[in-house]
């Protein structure tokens, strides 16, 4: 059996996997856009370097097709103006039979050719090849490969290989509307998720409906159990279990515990009494001292008890608390002989709650103790069964909840527990 879900559960749970399905999307979305983003700009550059290695396919075409028609060093002289007025800052240009022409470079051109190690296509061809983008200093740049063509004829007449290098300015513009697409797409995934949100709970209106159903049917039979167990138990006053949530979960909000762990202190605290069913009363009403010949006893029915409620994950906040309420502060408790802080917090305080409460309310074969000695008794169980902190607390607030709840008939008790457990149980 699943637990039942709190109204606010349910709507953070939903938010949850709509906030993690948008975040998703995002990181999608931003992949995608950065992968076509990269696409578009490794094409541009490409397509600037086809279009501006026109300027040194020009240069060998004055030579007339060979590089004998104009002297070396005007060839040279051409080819070293055309690097500077074109995007590339280091090339190499060679015939159609790839006889070198001109081999340059300006700024530092050559220094980052050899520090980005681009790599150029393995074997010339008639269509232009091109390596990865490398990113620095602000600019994209990129190695290729361009077979250089008459403009009469279109016939391929050399090869430029070069490092091509996109300007400041079209590096801004290309980040920034990248930056600009990224940002709306996410903006809209977001806004869809929102709109998406009150679609979804319109949807889940049914769950949230039976969960409540669910939440109240669970009060109600833990008060309800509470109520028989009290009645089928001669060492267990009447209410006594409903004192106990009053008891317990003041203690438990004055100390700032987490609101999961009093919703599982006060299922405990209803459940708590179900391992005195079967134990016959002479030995509820055996003192202190004689109890621990009995302990292997208590410990198998305890067990049994913990089977039980671990089969219902409804109670799975109340299962450590079960397990460990026996325990005492110095290790001498049982089932696991835990001592100290390893005691879940909600095991110290129904320690404390349950041993004042049974020395305040008649017992079998016992008057109950005055408000002082219940206090007392504690008092000296500090540091031995008890958190001596929680103990300080406990005895510093006790009195004015006890004047309250001994002042409270049936009805008004009930009232009380109500107003108690509505934010951790609601029914």
């Amino acid at each position: 059996m699943k637990p039942p879900l709190f109204k606010r559960e349910i709507h953070f749970r939903l938010l949850r996997r709509i906030g993690a399905a948008c975040l998703l999307a995002m990181l999608l979305t931003i992949a995608a856009l950065l992968y076509l983003e990269y696409q578009r700009l490794a094409d541009t550059m490409l397509r600037g370097a086809e279009h501006q290695s026109g300027l040194f396919a020009g240069v060998i075409a004055l030579t007339g097709r060979t590089p004998e028609a104009l002297p070396p060093e005007v060839t040279e002289h051409l080819l070293r103006d055309a690097l500077e007025q074109s995007s590339f800052i280091q090339v190499t240009v060679t015939t159609a039979d790839q006889r070198a022409l001109f081999s340059g470079d300006r700024e530092d051109g050559a220094a980052r050719a050899a520090a980005f190690s681009a790599t150029t296509p393995p074997s010339f061809a008639s269509e232009a090849a091109a390596g990865r983008l490398h990113f620095s200093d602000k600019r994209f740049y990129r190695q290729v490969l361009i077979p250089l063509r008459d403009a009469r004829s279109n016939r391929v007449i050399g090869y430029l290989d070069g490092l091509y290098r996109l300007s400041l300015d079209d590096t801004t513009a290309t980040l920034r509307w990248s930056g600009l697409t990224g940002a709306l797409a996410c903006a809209a995934l977001a806004v869809c998720g929102l709109l998406f949100y009150p679609a979804m709970v319109l949807l889940q209106r049914q769950l949230i409906a039976g969960s409540g159903d669910a939440n109240r049917a669970a009060g109600f039979l833990l008060k309800k159990l509470a109520k028989t167990l009290a009645a089928a138990d001669t060492a267990t006053s009447a209410h006594h279990q409903h004192r106990l949530v009053v008891y317990a979960a003041s203690l438990a909000e004055q100390q700032g515990v987490a609101r999961i762990t009093i919703r599982g202190l006060i299922q405990a605290a209803f459940l708590h009494g179900l391992d005195r069913q079967g134990r016959p009363d002479e030995v509820v009403s055996k003192r202190e001292e004689q109890q621990h010949g009995i302990s292997k006893q208590l410990s198998a029915m305890h067990k049994r008890l913990l089977k039980e409620i671990k089969r219902y994950r409804w109670l799975r906040e109340a299962e450590p608390i079960v397990r460990s309420c026996h325990e005492h502060y110095d290790g001498t408790g049982y089932p696991a002989g835990l001592s100290g802080q390893a005691i879940p917090i909600g095991a110290r305080i129904l320690a404390i709650a349950e041993h004042f409460d049974a020395l305040t309310v008649p017992g079998p074969g016992r008057d109950p103790v005055d408000l002082a000695t219940g206090l007392r008794s504690i008092e000296q169980e500090s540091g031995l069964r008890f958190d001596p902190v929680l103990v300080s607390a406990f005895v510093a607030m006790a009195p004015n909840l006890f004047t309250e709840l001994a002042s409270l008939d049936e009805t008004a008790l009930d009232r009380r527990v109500d107003g108690v457990i509505k934010g951790y149980l609601p029914f």
